[in-house]
């Protein structure tokens, strides 16, 4: 995947997909630092918008957290 090029991080997980006019907007969880044990690893929250032909147009971190921890609701 395009976003894994740039950030030279894996995906973990899709957490959504969203239709947009103009393509779509694909929420990743992707592991941003490997930690032992694996329950204290760093997560980061991406959403990435590509157009219509599946191709990357933006993406931006939307947070940063541990994995396994509760997200907080604002």
């Amino acid at each position: 995947m395009q976003l894994a090029e740039l950030t030279g991080r894996r995906a973990e997980n899709v957490l959504g997909v969203q239709r947009q006019d103009e393509g779509w907007n694909v929420t990743l969880e992707l592991l941003e630092l490997q930690r032992v044990p694996t329950s204290t690893d760093l997560m980061g929250c991406y959403v990435v918008s590509l157009d219509r032909d599946g191709e990357l147009v933006a993406y931006e971190r939307k947070r940063r957290y541990q994995r396994g921890q509760a997200e907080d609701r604002e």
